[in-house]
């Protein structure tokens, strides 16, 4: 398998430039880091990675991990190896929402090394999938990305995708009663403790107001979340709406939106449907589940059987 180096130099003749030192030029580096890193004598670091993705139109996962083509690639896909059986002994962080009587949970979160992959990916990539085991904080990343969005409350450490004003936003899952339990409890609190609503990933100073859903007790049809921080004079908001697979595609179509986060696997119509909806505004499609349904059409969207196999073969260290 060839090494990140390789892959860097490799895709630099493809372009075109003769040498390192003419494509460090004409991308803005200085000469010596990019030999370095084409060289092999400096390691590729994450900052510098996207730089060459965006540059070169390649995929971030292609140069560092040889996964995928490398060519073209919107989508991107984080795979936490222990789900893949290597031993990962990361600390996760988990997936409960407890009180917390500040009312500002996205202020404190620090992501794991996956969950800031999957963030960072976004600079680069309009879908991305988050595809690891039980507990491990999928849900806890989507959410607190979405609150990022629709706050405008982006942390110093935040390289992924930004959006300059407020958005409209869906959460989805598979049935409303999943949907509540699940997206909505990360990003807003417990669903049937209204007085906690604000202890979850969107600050309470930052929900203005919402309106419940019909057909589930304590469910959410929609809240509207102040963008950039609190008080009513001068701001601006976003709209966040909850959906469920079991709606069915019609019940999906006519918005548009800046993005649909995927709380666990949705059929690849329903998927569709919600990419689509992002299309005018060149927004982005977050996924985040733990695969029960194998090699299904959506996972095949982001990986191939050969990704998977590749995958295991470095979480054993081959």
């Amino acid at each position: 398998m060839l090494s990140p180096a390789e892959r860097l130099k490799n895709t630099r003749i493809a372009a075109g430039y003769r040498t390192a030192q003419d494509a460090a030029l004409a991308m803005g580096m200085k000469p010596p880091t990019y030999q370095g890193h084409e060289n092999g004598t400096t390691c590729v670091r994450r900052d510098a990675g996207i730089r060459y993705a965006k540059f070169y139109n390649i995929s971030l996962d292609w140069l560092f991990m040889g996964v995928g083509n490398g060519r073209g690639k919107l989508r991107a896909a984080t795979v936490d190896p222990a789900f893949l059986g290597a031993a990962d002994k990361a600390v996760m962080q988990p997936e409960e929402i407890a009180p917390d009587p500040a009312f500002n949970r996205l202020a404190a979160y620090r992501p794991y090394p996956k969950q800031k992959l999957f963030h960072d990916n976004g600079a680069i990539h309009n879908e991305r999938l988050f595809m690891a085991g039980n507990q491990v904080g999928k849900t806890l990343a989507g959410a607190s990305e979405w609150a990022m969005h629709l706050t405008g409350r982006y942390p110093e450490w935040w390289n992924g995708r930004r959006f300059d004003g407020p958005v409209r936003m869906w959460a989805t899952g598979v049935t409303a009663q999943s949907t509540r339990d699940n997206p909505q409890r990360v990003l807003v609190g417990p669903p049937q403790q209204k007085e906690l609503w604000g202890t979850a990933a969107i600050p309470k100073a930052c929900l203005k107001e919402w309106t419940l859903a019909r057909t589930m007790g304590d469910a959410l049809d929609s809240i509207v979340v102040r963008y950039a921080g609190g008080g009513d004079l001068g701001a601006q908001y976003s709209v966040l709406s909850f959906k469920s697979y079991e709606q069915g595609r019609e019940k999906w179509q006519g918005e548009t939106l800046h993005g649909v986060w995927f709380d666990e696997e949705p059929p690849l119509d329903i998927y569709s449907e919600g990419k689509t909806r992002t299309n005018a505004l060149n927004g982005i499609v977050i996924v985040t589940f733990t695969p029960l349904l194998g090699m299904s059409d959506v996972v095949k969207l982001f990986l191939t059987e050969a990704d998977v196999a590749n995958m295991r073969r470095l979480a054993k260290g081959e």
